[in-house]
């Protein structure tokens, strides 16, 4: 019960910034809407292929990518569009199983509620050229980058008891039980989950780095 309390508490924190999020980006681009249509440019180009403002806007309304809250969003938006390309380019280097179609179905409907109902949807999609098909696109890639992940980082990573310490006494503000410090004991299994988790998205960045030094990305 606790550890699905801390998942639950969260998941409405990433909620809140994401909503936030989406709003400054949007607010930020309200300049280059004309008359009912969106104006599009290139806003990188990774190894050649061009990355466009409009690509940027649905990677952020569907939560494709994560942006941090604590930088400018509208260039972070768009590095983490340029990640997302580059980790695509090596999905197609070393093609995970395919996702089953229920897997597809599922990640379009979620898609799809990420913008609201169906009337909203097809009003982004109309904005922003789309079609169902790239849509459909976006959920496999989705999938199949996740399978990647998985297959090349494991979906959980080893942490010595050293870091799930370490984990513990820096973050003491998620380890609270009405109003009081856990003990290190009892916090300890949501503390190693967490650590792990950190640990493997550390691993993830450092590959990502990788990647762009090999890179030929223009901004």
């Amino acid at each position: 019960m606790i550890q699905k309390a801390y998942l639950k508490r969260g998941w409405f924190l990433r909620t809140l910034r994401y909503v936030a999020m989406v709003g400054f980006i949007f607010v930020a681009w309200v300049p280059l809407v004309q008359g009912q249509e969106l104006l599009d440019r290139v806003v990188a180009q990774v190894n050649g292929d061009s990355i466009t403002l409009s690509e940027v806007r649905v990677a952020v309304r569907l939560a494709l990518i994560e942006v941090p809250s604590d930088v400018d969003p509208v260039s972070a938006a768009v590095r983490a569009l340029i990640n997302r390309h580059l980790m695509v380019i090596e999905v197609d280097r070393f093609p995970p199983i395919e996702p089953e179609l229920y897997m597809l179905e599922r990640e379009v409907e979620r898609l799809r509620t990420m913008v609201g109902n169906s009337l909203d949807v097809e009003e982004f999609i109309r904005l922003n050229g789309l079609t169902g098909t790239e849509i459909y696109e976006l959920a496999r890639e989705n999938l199949r980058i996740q399978a990647y992940l998985n297959q090349r980082f494991g979906t959980t990573v080893y942490v010595t008891e050293e870091e799930v310490a370490q984990y513990y006494s820096d973050h003491p503000d998620e380890f609270q039980r009405d109003g009081e410090p856990m003990t290190f004991s009892d916090a300890a299994p949501v503390a190693r989950e967490r650590a792990s988790v950190v640990r493997r998205q550390i691993t993830i960045e450092q590959w990502l780095r990788d990647l762009r030094d090999r890179a030929d990305i223009k901004q």
